[in-house]
């Protein structure tokens, strides 16, 4: 069924253990979509030499794949929700040794509420001059992920005369997932830890050219002799309160003989999370073998629950979020068990709906990891892989046999499945919560759980699902981003333009906006717009919608004000500013009624 995406090369449902290698798609005229796979666990994605498409390169949901040795190509508009991959619900999937060439995209690879998810060694180009959050990589509400020597930059295969406004590395709503040795270049923001994302591995990461190498948002827990090179030396620790701080602190000897750069030259605060130890060369170098992420001993992490405590009234809905994450630590580490100061604390066993929400998600864990249960095809494929001309032909048969073998092995555990997601529909029905926010997680997982079993969002769900991927994801969490995964089936538009509701000041990309000296008011607007530039300018003025249309443009000759009459439906546009000496800016606005 490929009814969810429109202009598809390949689509496949339910239907694991596949070998898919030596593809092309969108070779003559690239489509909306290259490539979609739903409940296909187990399967190797490998070797497919170009997968290029106009929105969405490769979506994956509810599986555990490898990808490696694959190049996907995406050319999209601004402000659109494109990707090149995006992986949704997996669990141990793998992306390695990959090319994403993603041009105007939201980003190069995301992942939307996965599990401990590996990538690695993958070459990321991704350019976006989006005021609204993008990145090459980004995490989104997963937990326990790998990002290791990945080469990310935004010197693009098209030439442009803008600034990127994108992120390199992009943490929103994940916990304890490992950043290491990373080399980021000409970006807006090296890594930016958002809001409730905690505790995280930072180490061996090069930040490059980046406006902003490093810009935290919450704890991430003490980084000690981890080796991190910040080459423009700008890293911001923001909203943070001075117990976060100290449990976000950056360790390096400053002065270290033969490393540069190993402590930002210009934090902000300029003390308290920066800190010089002379005593010891110790630091961290990149060597491939890379250790598992960081879990906070119990001491810190009794810490942390007190004081995240006090917050459970200011700031129900961020203490709910970050709560479920601490409890998805314990299902996800395996042997880990979180310490009795927070299990056995009355704050959070009065929680409605908390565990069982916890309990439905490791359930769709479970059904998603299907590789367990493909060992012997993926040896047999791999089996294939390697053949030589000569053994090709052989290998293929022992391929098929173990193939019909399996099937029918294969088809009771989709079936099997299948009655396990309805029955999590039901546990879902079963809990009983009228909070705001347990009515969304419950929304959301069983339009998504129907989702995996029928191949597309139902018309009945449309509506409700587009209406929580306009909440603030800062604030309601994971089940937004599963939410915005879903709505981009059917439509492409970019709802991260709804976040930074907790911000407070300036973010990296406001700053480089602010270069361009462009004022636009009133903002919201009911039609009218005036925009005053700083200095007499000379070029062209578009408005354009998300979908990249030009709505109105205008020639502008040596004028330091203009203004702009739209009668287009409420919503949010883009103003395109293009001055005859090439450069670039692009500002949002908001059309309301």
């Amino acid at each position: 069924n490929v009814n969810s995406f429109t202009s598809v090369g390949m689509a496949i449902d339910a239907s694991p253990a596949l070998l898919i290698m030596n593809n092309t798609t969108g070779s003559v005229s690239p489509g909306t979509t290259g490539m979609v796979l739903r409940n296909c666990g187990g399967s190797l994605i490998e070797d497919n030499p170009s997968i290029r498409a106009n929105s969405y390169g490769i979506h994956i949901a509810q599986s555990d794949i490898t990808m490696a040795r694959c190049t996907v190509e995406v050319s999209s508009t601004i402000g659109s929700a494109s990707y090149g991959v995006q992986l949704v619900n997996n669990v141990n999937s793998q992306l390695v040794d990959n090319v994403i060439n993603a041009d105007q995209t939201a980003s190069g690879i995301e992942t939307v509420m996965c599990t401990s998810t590996d990538i690695t060694n993958n070459q990321v180009n991704h350019f976006s001059e989006s005021p609204d959050r993008t990145a090459a990589i980004r995490s989104l509400g997963s937990i326990d992920e790998t990002i290791e020597e990945n080469d990310i930059n935004s010197v693009f295969l098209v030439s442009h005369n803008s600034i990127s406004q994108a992120t390199g590395l992009m943490a929103q709503n994940s916990t304890i997932n490992t950043y290491d040795c990373n080399f980021i270049d000409e970006t807006t923001e090296g890594l930016g830890v958002y809001f409730n994302a905690d505790f995280h591995t930072i180490r061996g990461n090069h930040f490059l050219n980046s406006l902003i190498d490093l810009e935290i948002r919450s704890v991430v827990g003490v980084q000690e002799h981890h080796g991190n090179v910040f080459v423009n030396g700008n890293a911001r620790a923001t909203q943070l309160s001075s117990f976060d701080v100290i449990q976000s602190r950056f360790i390096a000897n400053c002065a270290h003989p033969t490393v540069n750069n190993l402590c930002p030259s210009n934090p902000l605060p300029q003390s308290g999370w920066i800190v010089n130890d002379p005593s010891t060369n110790a630091v961290h170098t990149c060597s491939g073998n890379i250790g598992p992420g960081l879990v906070p001993d119990d001491s810190s992490l009794c810490n942390y629950f007190n004081d995240l405590k006090t917050k459970k009234d200011s700031m129900p809905e961020q203490f709910f979020t970050k709560l479920y994450h601490l409890l998805r630590l314990e299902k996800v580490k395996t042997g880990y068990t979180l310490p009795n100061c927070i299990k056995q604390d009355s704050t959070l066993l009065s929680l409605c709906g908390l565990l069982e929400l916890v309990e439905v998600k490791t359930s769709l864990d479970k059904i998603a990891e299907t590789g367990a249960k493909t060992t012997n095809l993926t040896a047999f494929q791999t089996g294939y892989e390697s053949a030589g001309s000569g053994g090709k032909e052989q290998a293929r048969e022992s391929l098929k046999s173990e193939m019909m073998a399996a099937k029918q092995t294969l088809i009771g555990e989709i079936n099997k499945d299948s009655l396990s997601l309805d029955s999590l529909k039901s546990e879902i029905d079963l809990i009983s919560c009228t909070d705001s926010l347990l009515v969304k997680w419950k929304d959301v997982l069983k339009s998504y759980i129907s989702y995996v079993q029928d191949g597309e969002v139902n018309q009945a769900d449309r509506y409700m699902v587009a209406s929580e991927s306009r909440a603030c994801s800062d604030k309601y969490g994971d089940v937004i981003h599963l939410a915005r995964a879903m709505a981009n089936t059917y439509n492409i538009i970019h709802f991260d333009i709804f976040d930074d509701c907790n911000s407070k000041g300036t973010s990296p990309r406001s700053s480089r906006s602010a270069e361009s000296d462009i004022s636009v008011y009133p903002n919201p607007s009911t039609g009218m717009l005036n925009i005053e530039f700083g200095t007499s300018y000379t070029g062209t003025l578009s408005v354009l919608d998300l979908t990249g249309k030009i709505i109105m443009s205008q020639n502008i000759v040596d004028l330091k004000q203009t203004t702009v009459s739209l009668d287009g439906a409420a919503g949010v546009y883009y103003l395109h500013c293009k001055s005859d000496e090439g450069r670039e800016r692009i500002q949002k606005i908001l059309l309301i009624d």
